[in-house]
């Protein structure tokens, strides 16, 4: 900008040496010495300052009393400063006293950011404020450099003193509840395993015994006695005491390793849950509207694990150095069986995808009928699905209708009962309806067939004419009387 950076005493030097030249200097003799007047009023003024900063010596300051730094407020540099900016020139000394009060701003800066002052209007409403969290380093860097602040910093180090002892207070409280939560997730991880079975047999129970509600949530007052544990009850504790864990960390404006491992725990306590929903529920993953959901939790489970193999986090800062690696391998044995379930029913949902499609060919073919015995496989096998999916429920729905038509045909073809022409058309086209191939249905479509042929063959004898032999009506009265379709009409 222009100005001239000059020392008072060099100031001095050249006002005296203007001053002893004889020579009229005219406007710029008087205009040197109106510049070190007013330097000279702002350095009298200011020197115990300058001097509890060791910028001028003490045999320069003939003050009574000289404030130490450490006493000197940064209100009171900065009003020197800003008159020191009055000064037509740069005054060394100002600029002196300005640096420091810039190195000491930052501190106050940064203080004031990882320690902010207590708002009594957010104190009494209780409003929480976000902002952005520091590091402990940053923290403790900041207290270490204090001692090196020429200024008066003491309530603002008594901020971060306190800040700093509430830090270190819930960090020693948050290790202790992730010793707790590790040894959950080991109690958890045992309690599904004993509920569950292993992990790479999760589907092959409910295939064996062929009812889905094998896996079903268990009633409370419906326990079956074979069950010695509860699948939820370390569940819930361990995913309570992380929400607790995770609530505390929004009291702390400080980043430690505990808030992250707190931040893993909670990514990993919600996908535990929504897993553990999905196994206990796998009817769930035969529903369309759920295949994403299923797929999506393999892979963010996968991604769990990943991020566990490659999260290093610092063990030295802890008090107990074993405590992540110990915390990591009961989340991750749990997280791992969990994901192998998941991918046991997609296995299982493929399986019954692929069931469907097989299943839906074979049902909605026209160009021949379903034997009765595959039809009857298919009813087998869908008794591992969902009763209320589309293609289990046609199966069940057309075998159920199947068993029906053959039971009462059967009865009927066994007990030597005739039955009538349109009897026998009704119940052939509720078979044809059925599209299946059995013996009860092919029987009882021969019996039709034969009967129609008897009835062609008795309007074609010209009965009414009366030119039928005798013989030839006995023998069609006698092959009536042994057929399963009656004609009484033509036997009239």
């Amino acid at each position: 900008d222009g100005r001239c950076r000059i020392s008072i005493t060099l100031l001095r030097k050249i006002v005296a040496e203007g001053n002893s030249i004889n020579a009229n200097l005219g406007n710029a003799s008087v205009k040197m010495n109106r510049i070190l007047s007013q330097a000279e009023v702002w350095f009298n003024e200011y020197k115990p300052l300058l001097a509890s900063f060791r910028i001028v010596t003490s045999s320069e300051n003939n003050s009574l009393s000289t404030p130490t730094a450490c006493a000197v407020k940064m209100d009171a540099v900065n009003v020197a400063l800003e008159k020191g900016s009055e000064l037509s020139v740069d005054l060394e000394e100002a600029m002196q006293l300005k640096v420091l009060a810039e190195k000491s701003q930052k501190w106050f800066s940064r203080a004031l950011a990882i320690a902010p002052k207590r708002s009594k209007r957010n104190a009494r409403g209780k409003k929480k404020v976000n902002r952005e969290k520091h590091s402990l380093g940053e923290l403790l860097s900041l207290v270490q450099e204090a001692s090196e602040v020429p200024i008066d910093i003491s309530d603002d180090l008594e901020r971060l003193q306190m800040q700093l002892t509430e830090v270190q207070s819930w960090r020693l409280q948050a290790q202790c509840e992730l010793k707790s939560i590790s040894a959950a997730f080991g109690k958890l991880q045992s309690e599904r395993l004993a509920y569950y079975g292993a992990p790479d047999l999760h589907t092959d129970k409910v295939a064996s015994d062929q009812k889905l509600a094998v896996l079903e949530p268990v009633d409370s007052n419906n326990q079956s006695p074979q069950q010695k544990v509860s699948k939820a009850s370390e569940g819930l504790k361990v995913h309570r005491m992380i929400g607790n864990l995770v609530k505390s960390v929004h009291s702390i404006g400080i980043y430690t390793v505990e808030e992250g491992i707190a931040e893993m725990l909670s990514k990993i306590s919600k996908w535990c849950t929504k897993t553990a929903m999905m196994i206990a529920a796998p009817g769930q993953m035969f529903e369309k509207r759920y295949f994403k959901d299923l797929d999506n939790l393999i892979a963010e489970g996968e991604a769990l694990l990943q991020e566990g193999k490659e999260d290093d986090t610092g063990a030295e800062q802890l008090e107990d150095s074993s405590l992540p690696l110990e915390l990591k391998s009961n989340w991750t044995q749990l997280v791992s069986d969990d994901k192998t379930r998941l991918e046991k029913c997609r296995e299982h949902r493929d399986e019954f995808i692929s069931w469907c499609k097989a299943t839906e060919a074979i049902l909605s073919a026209t160009d021949k009928k379903i034997p009765i015995e595959t039809l009857r496989e298919l009813g087998k096998q869908s008794l591992i699905y969902p009763k209320g999916a589309e293609t289990v429920k046609r199966v069940q729905t057309i075998l159920h209708e199947a068993n029906a038509w053959i039971e009462t045909t059967s009865e009927i073809v066994n007990s030597g009962q005739k039955i009538s022409l349109e009897d026998a058309k009704v119940r052939v086209a509720k078979g044809e309806n059925l599209n299946i191939n059995c013996p009860e249905f092919r029987n009882l479509r021969n019996a039709l067939r034969i009967s129609r042929g008897w009835q062609l063959r008795v309007k074609r004898s010209k009965l009414d004419s009366g030119q039928s032999q005798i013989s030839d009506i006995k023998d069609l009265i006698e092959e009536h009387s042994k057929f399963l379709v009656c004609m009484p009409d033509e036997i009239k």
